[in-house]
């Protein structure tokens, strides 16, 4: 009997044995086993060397190259990005005031925490730097080629891979790469969509859009200033909200434009940020030397984050018609409302909306409505018809002169392109999801067509006739696609991603650990692809279509949570449930609902088992940790 205090390395002869046993399977030759029946010659855990390519170098895409990556061993991952930096949504959008709306500590990677934001809301500029800290922690950047835009993706049946069109916008060249597995994780939060408003070219003042302006820069310049600017604001969105306390403290003079109606609440988790503040009352809190320290603490760390996202989790209630959460928030949001607009009330008759509170994504606007009762703002509700070398022209005739206008009117989410390989019908109006560049699928089904009028998808992930193809989050939860301001159309963001309450980010990588099953699945038993059945698409946007009936999203409003511009339009940005729901519906997959085209060398369905052993490097004993993990508590008995 081997007793505790003898060490194994007593017994060299047992050692030397083993040792040389595994010695000999490695070194084990080729065997000629024509004789018999045939298996395949491989581990049943060998790897299959699979290529994967991702369109988006923001949230989504940066978090699927790390998740991936250490999740499959044998992986080639590879992301296209046609902007000039990484960050997405915090990359192109740089206005001023520019932040987000959910707490930092709960907006970030989950396996990959900044314990020291400077605040509590944190600035744009500060979460772009933490993602390129990321991409710096995970050495992302060989992964990663800037200023290359994806123009165009087509499915090989034959070969079991996408052929990905890739225009290097610095060359001008246009090249031709390949993959196993398709990523669509653009977003569609920067590409500017300017107000259908007449003669925009013929303004002589300055000109800027939210979604491409940099203000820090402008402001730098020698001898700019914006304290003799009569300025315009266009829009009533998240950017617009966020811009104009900022201008209406530099500007000589500032009018917001407003067409629709919204809810303007506190900020999201106020109950939390009161108690950082002793007090009601601060827009945000900046955390002190003594407290970002305190976080350090892995412990106290902790319990801050899941008090915080406790938080954020408990207000779904609110989405659901009829609930007294969802009346209780309606009183007191407009009972705020109207006492901020209190010495003008002209303009809560104008701005206080008659649908219930969340039918539009609910904007918490710190410091808008004390902005537009101060001396220097002036709210102005009507239609405008173009613009003028001075100005603005209303519908009425009245001519408005400024030194600046800035469009907050939101992004575009279908862009015109074309390539001397594809080319896009330009007649065809900005719509829903619809990607940007033309991706065929099987029998030669183009995405675009397929989502001109409805997004057709399944648990927000994958894409009926899209074999190996993945849609995956990127949006900020802060920044609004829809200003509100003169749209055709209101653009949606991906496909049933979002969430309505608590953040976006958990369900996004939850997203992600979907696909990196999908990819594992077919790995392991040797399919060459996998495709969502149409009738389990059915089957969910049936689901989804009764869910949403029941909230209040379904109501009389224009959003941009609708597939089309009011009353009962199809919902197809949110996730049909909460945040938790969707966390939860994501964790294992129903293989149920897929269908499987096996790779040539597996011909039946048993081949996946290989030659009947494992890989020759792997610890002998594996099997003996896996189930120590699962039983963490088991007993010893050492009596």
């Amino acid at each position: 009997m081997i007793q505790n205090d003898v060490s194994l390395a007593l017994y060299p002869p047992i050692s030397a044995i083993v040792r040389d046993m595994l010695k000999e399977t490695r070194d084990r030759k080729e065997v000629d086993y024509s004789w018999a029946a045939p298996l395949l010659e491989r581990t049943i855990d060998a790897d299959r060397k699979v290529r994967v390519i991702c369109v988006g170098a923001g949230f989504s895409g940066i978090g699927a190259s790390i998740h991936l990556r250490e999740h499959i061993r044998d992986i080639d991952f590879q992301i296209y990005e046609a902007a000039d930096d990484v960050g997405g949504v915090w990359h192109h959008n740089r206005y001023a005031g520019a932040a987000c709306d959910i707490p930092a500590h709960s907006y970030q990677y989950s396996f990959c925490q900044n314990t020291q934001w400077s605040e509590f809301y944190a600035p744009g500029l500060e979460i772009h730097r933490y993602l390129k800290r990321v991409v710096d922690h995970y050495k992302l950047q060989s992964l990663i080629k800037l200023r290359h835009r994806v123009v165009g993706a087509e499915w090989s049946q034959d070969r079991g891979k996408w052929l990905v069109r890739v225009l290097d916008l610095d060359k001008n060249e246009e090249k031709v790469d390949e993959a196993e597995y398709f990523l669509y994780a653009t977003g569609l939060l920067s590409k500017p969509k300017w107000p259908t408003i007449a003669g925009r070219e013929r303004f002589r003042g300055i000109l800027h859009h939210s979604a491409n302006w940099d203000a820090a820069k402008e402001e730098a310049q020698e001898g700019f200033s914006w304290k003799d600017k009569r300025v315009a604001v266009i829009g009533v969105g998240s950017s617009a909200i966020q811009i104009m306390p900022q201008m209406q403290r530099k500007a000589k003079h500032v009018t917001n434009f407003v067409r629709s109606r919204t809810w303007i609440s506190s900020t999201f988790a106020s109950a939390f940020l009161e108690r950082l503040n002793e007090g009601a009352g601060a827009s945000n809190h900046v955390f002190s030397p003594e407290e970002r320290k305190s976080f350090t603490n892995e412990e106290f760390y902790s319990q801050f984050r899941r008090e915080l996202e406790r938080g954020l989790n408990a207000v779904h209630k609110i989405t659901e018609q009829g609930q007294p959460l969802q009346l209780e928030a309606r009183r007191i949001i407009e009972e705020k409302m109207l006492e901020k607009l209190a010495s003008k009330p002209e303009i809560a008759d104008k701005l206080i909306p008659d649908f219930p509170v969340a039918c539009k994504r609910l904007t918490p606007g710190p410091g808008y409505l004390e902005s537009l009762t101060a001396d220097n703002v002036e709210f102005c509700s009507q239609e405008l018809a173009s613009f003028t070398e001075k100005g603005l022209m209303t519908a009425d005739g009245r001519e408005l002169e400024f030194d600046a206008i800035i469009c907050a009117t939101g992004f575009v989410s279908y862009i015109h392109y074309s390539t001397p390989h594809f080319r896009i019908n330009t007649r065809r109006k900005d719509v829903s999801a619809v990607p940007s560049f033309p991706i065929y699928g099987s029998n030669h089904i183009n995405l675009q067509d397929m989502w001109a009028t409805d997004v057709k998808q399944y648990l927000a992930v994958c894409v009926p006739q899209m074999p190996n193809l993945y849609v995956i989050i990127e949006h900020s939860n802060s920044l609004d696609i829809a200003a509100t301001y003169l749209f055709d159309s209101f653009p949606i963001l991906s496909v049933q991603s979002g969430v309505g309450s608590g953040s976006l980010l958990i369900l996004m990588e939850q997203q992600i650990a979907y696909v990196t099953k999908c990819i594992q699945k077919c790995i392991r038993e040797g399919y060459k692809s996998i495709v969502v059945k149409d009738d389990a698409v059915e089957s969910f946007l049936q689901y989804a279509d009764n869910y949403f009936d029941r909230t209040v999203y379904s109501g009389n409003c224009k959003s941009w949570y609708k597939n089309g511009a009011s009353g009962k339009a199809k919902i197809r940005t949110l996730w049909p449930g909460s945040c938790l729901h969707g966390y939860t519906a994501l964790r294992h997959p129903r293989w149920e609902d897929f269908e499987y085209e096996r790779a040539e060398d597996y011909d039946h369905r048993m081949a996946w088992l290989g030659n009947g052993d494992v890989r020759p490097d792997l610890d002998r004993v594996f099997y003996l940790d896996e189930i120590w993990a699962m039983h963490k508590d088991h007993p010893m008995f050492n009596d």
